[in-house]
C-alpha cells in the first residue's frame, strides 16, 4: 500500500479523528490548525455505539474507558412548563441490544484524548496556522495559509467545520445560518447535589420539550459538571462564532415558561456561551474538482443536534477515508477511490442531517392537538429499542427516520466492515 502525504485541515473532533486512522494505515499526516493551541468548542458531546466501534478498530477503545466512567442511564422527554415526564428509556439496554453503552463526554475531554492519542501515532502538528483557501491543482493540491505560505500534499483533508476554508473555496456561495441559536452552561455537580428539589436531575438526561425552545440537561460522564444546552430562536448567536459570551439575564428570561425546577437550575449559572446552530445544505459533492481535495464532517455536512450523531459521522467519515485510501494504488489513483468514499459516506450523513432537523422541529411544536399525539407517540414508541433485530448489519439506506429499521441502522453501524464491503462492490466495477 502506497504512504501518502496528508495533511488535514482543523484540530477538531474530526480532524483529529481522521488523523489517527490515516496515521494508523502508514500515512504521513499532518494536522494544520488556526489556533495557537488546542482550541476546545462546543458542549457536551455523544459518543454512541457506532463512534465506538471506530474507536476499537483504531486500538483505543479501553483507553476512552479510562476517561468515560459513567455511561448515559436513563433519558428522560419532558413537557417544558411543568417537567412532567413524557417517556423514559433505560439507556443502559443498548449495550445489551448494540454491544456498547451511551456516552455524554465533555468535549474538552474528548478532543484531548483524540489529540493525545494522535501524537502517538506520529501525526505532526501546525497552530497558528490558519487556512485562508485552496490550490486545486489535480497533480498536486495545496493549502494557502494566510500570509500566502502553501502547504502541498498528495491529498488534502477539510475537516475545519461549519465555517470550512475548504468548503468555501469549492463553494463561495454556500450560506451556513439559521434563527435557532444555543446557550451553553455547565455547573458543578455539588451545586445541584445540595438542593433536594433538583438533585433528582443528576440520575438522567432530560429534554424539556417546548414551543420553539428545546432545553437538554444531564451530567458529564468524564467530568464533575451538570451540562446545560438551551435552544432558542433569536439573534443572539453568530455563525461559526463558538466562543461568543451569552447573556445570562436574558437567558433565564428566554426559559421563564419553564419548570420551577429548571429555572432553579438556571439560576445557579453564573456564564453562558452562545452560538448559531446551524446546517450545510446538501453539497454537489464533497471532493473538489482537482480530486484530490475532500471535505468531512461538519465541513461537508453539518447538522443540528437533536439526535446527537454530528461529531459520530465526522468520526466514520474519518474512518471510512482511511480504508478508502488504502485501496488506492498510487497518487493518481487517489481520485478514483475519493469517488467511492464519497459514495459510502454521503447518503448516511445526509438522511442524519434530515432526520436531525426533523427530531428538532418534533420536539420543539407549539402547544396544541399535534403535540399532545406526538407526546402519546413518545410514551409508546421505544425509539432506542433493537429487540427485534437479528444482529445483521443493515446495509441499505432506511427511507426515512419512520423506517423501523432506521435507529439500528444508525446505531449499529460498523463503519469499517461496511466501508470495505462497498469497496469491494464499488471498485470492482472500475
Amino acid at each position: 500500500m502506497p504512504e501518502f502525504e496528508i495533511a488535514i485541515v482543523g484540530a477538531g473532533i474530526v480532524g483529529l479523528g481522521a488523523a489517527i486512522g490515516l496515521a494508523r494505515k502508514g500515512h504521513k499526516v499532518w494536522v494544520v490548525e488556526s489556533t495557537p493551541t488546542l482550541q476546545v468548542v462546543g458542549d457536551g458531546i455523544a459518543v454512541a455505539a457506532n463512534s465506538q466501534r471506530v474507536l476499537k478498530s483504531y486500538g483505543i477503545l479501553d483507553e476512552f474507558y479510562l476517561r468515560a466512567k459513567k455511561n448515559v442511564g436513563i433519558m428522560r422527554h419532558r413537557r417544558y412548563s411543568t417537567g412532567e415526564v413524557i417517556s423514559t428509556r433505560d439507556m443502559t439496554s443498548q449495550e445489551k441490544q448494540y454491544g456498547y453503552a451511551s456516552y455524554i463526554l465533555s468535549r474538552h475531554g474528548y478532543q484531548r484524548f483524540l489529540f493525545e492519542e494522535a501524537e502517538k501515532r506520529g501525526v505532526q502538528f501546525r497552530f497558528n496556522s490558519r487556512a485562508e483557501t485552496i490550490k486545486d491543482d489535480p497533480a498536486r493540491p495545496a493549502l494557502v495559509l494566510e500570509g500566502g505560505e502553501k502547504i502541498e500534499a498528495d491529498i488534502i483533508v477539510g475537516a475545519d467545520g461549519v465555517k470550512s476554508a475548504v468548503r468555501n473555496a469549492m463553494y463561495p456561495d454556500i450560506n451556513v445560518d439559521s434563527n435557532t441559536n444555543c446557550y451553553r452552561a455547565a455547573i458543578s455537580l455539588q451545586a445541584l447535589k445540595a438542593d433536594p428539589e433538583i438533585a433528582p436531575l443528576l440520575d438522567a438526561l432530560d429534554f424539556w420539550m417546548g414551543p420553539q425552545h428545546l432545553v437538554i440537561s444531564g451530567p458529564s460522564s468524564d467530568n464533575d459538571q451538570y451540562s446545560i444546552a438551551l435552544y432558542h430562536p433569536s439573534s443572539t448567536g453568530t455563525a461559526g462564532d463558538w466562543k461568543k459570551a451569552g447573556d445570562v439575564a436574558h437567558m433565564r428570561e428566554t426559559f421563564k415558561d419553564f419548570a420551577p425546577a429548571l429555572r432553579k437550575v438556571l439560576d445557579l449559572v453564573d456564564g453562558s456561551l452562545v452560538w448559531k446552530v446551524v446546517e450545510v445544505p446538501p453539497l454537489p459533492s464533497w471532493i473538489s474538482k482537482g480530486g484530490n481535495i475532500v471535505i468531512i464532517g461538519d465541513a461537508a455536512h453539518a447538522m443540528t443536534p437533536y439526535q446527537g450523531q454530528g461529531a459520530a459521522m465526522g468520526i466514520e467519515d474519518g474512518a471510512a477515508l482511511a480504508e478508502t485510501l488504502s485501496r488506492a494504488k498510487d497518487v493518481a489513483d487517489i481520485k478514483r477511490v475519493l469517488q467511492a468514499f464519497e459514495s459510502i459516506r454521503k447518503p448516511r450523513a445526509e438522511l442524519l442531517t434530515s432526520a436531525s432537523s426533523m427530531l428538532g422541529k418534533m420536539w420543539q411544536m407549539p402547544d396544541g392537538e399535534a403535540q399532545k399525539q406526538r407526546d402519546e407517540r413518545m410514551r409508546a414508541m421505544p425509539i432506542w429499542d433493537a429487540a427485534n433485530w437479528d444482529g445483521s448489519h443493515i446495509d441499505d439506506v432506511p427511507s426515512s427516520i419512520r423506517d423501523p429499521k432506521y435507529q439500528t441502522w444508525v446505531m449499529g453501524h460498523d463503519t469499517v466492515s461496511f466501508t470495505n464491503r462497498q469497496l469491494d462492490r464499488l471498485l470492482a466495477q472500475d
